[in-house]
């Protein structure tokens, strides 16, 4: 009897445990496979769309497509295990546009469609924004241009520019638009500040990456020297003026409208702080050539260029502007006239 017993509850339990053990499973493994397929919808905002100019399959290299870069939002519909895989947020959705011969330099309106993103067939799309893109298709051709340098800003009080800076080299290639880069003579670099600097100096520069607002290239870089010194000032002194005569020359010289000392009224120019020196005017002097040319004639006189004299302490002056004076040629004394004829 109690053999029986325990059969029955053997049976009761330990095989129907099995039993619903075994079905649990079952059910696990098909509630699994049933999960993975169930539809989700995927929303992506950082799709980007690339547009690929052809000609009978090849790539056209001298073509470029504005704007380089769209980008689009996207809802797809699959199932999770599809998602997972290729429109999770670590996958790179990307749609491309191959355009077969198309026309350059004219609006096109891309429609986007479902085959234009790499995706398995199963992954269906549910809607794109915007639906179609405006492109423009330009030729780009390499030309040679000049070198504009840009400034910003001035130099420290009491400094300016020496001359323009200077570009090394002075032509650069650019590549961009046709009708763009043809239709310029030179391209700016990027901005040089000289705000607040007191001296010359030179660094490598960029040019700029975009003309009227379209993209442009150019690899070089270019190197600017701007020189920088003392703010000039124009002074106004009375400086002795000098006669250079050839040798042997058999003719006096006078100097018309000078006044003590053969000083004349000059206007110098020169850095502020040499200028400004009171010990300057004692160092300045002037000077004219005299040719053997000029011979005398009365009640005639011929002009000259004034020259400053070049000494170490008055190099950096220079006449503020071109200036000649007045000479008298004159016999000298007891000197033979029957002889002397007017140029």
């Amino acid at each position: 009897m109690l053999k029986l017993l325990k059969n029955v509850v053997r049976a009761a339990f330990v095989k129907n445990f099995r039993n619903k053990a075994t079905a649990l499973i079952f059910a696990l493994v098909i509630w699994s496979i049933v999960s993975l397929e169930v539809l989700e919808e995927y929303s992506r905002d950082d799709v980007t769309l690339e547009v690929v100019p052809v000609r009978r399959g090849a790539l056209l290299p001298d073509i470029r497509v504005e704007p380089e870069m769209t980008i689009l939002k996207a809802r797809f519909l699959c199932s999770r295990r599809v998602g997972q895989q290729y429109l999770s947020s670590s996958s790179k959705v990307k749609a491309v546009v191959k355009l077969e011969d198309p026309k350059i330099g004219e609006p096109l309106w891309l429609k986007i469609e479902r085959d234009d993103f790499s995706l398995p067939a199963d992954v269906r799309l549910v809607s794109v924004e915007p639906a179609s893109v405006r492109v423009i298709l330009r030729q780009i051709v390499a030309r040679k241009l000049r070198v504009d340098v840009v400034t910003r800003g001035n130099p420290a009080d009491g400094y300016e520019l020496l001359s323009r800076p200077i570009p090394e080299p002075s032509e650069v290639t650019v590549t961009g638009p046709k009708e763009v880069v043809e239709t310029r003579a030179t391209v700016p670099t990027e901005d040089v500040i000289i705000e607040g600097r007191p001296t010359s100096f030179t660094s490598d520069y960029s040019v700029v990456d975009r003309l009227n607002g379209t993209k442009i290239e150019c690899p070089t870089r270019v190197r600017v020297t701007v020189l920088i010194g003392e703010s000039k000032r124009e002074v106004l002194m009375n400086i002795p003026v000098f006669v250079q005569t050839p040798p042997n020359y058999k003719y006096s010289v006078m100097l018309v409208g000078a006044g003590e000392g053969n000083t004349y009224p000059i206007k110098v120019k020169g850095p502020r702080t040499v200028i400004e020196n009171p010990d300057i005017v004692a160092k300045l002097t002037a000077f004219v050539v005299i040719t053997p040319d000029l011979v005398p004639r009365p009640g005639v006189a011929y002009y000259r260029p004034l020259f400053l004299t070049p000494l170490p302490d008055t190099r950096e002056i220079v006449l503020a502007y071109e200036k000649q004076i007045g000479v008298e040629i004159r016999e000298q004394p007891g000197q033979d006239q029957t002889h002397q004829k007017p140029p």
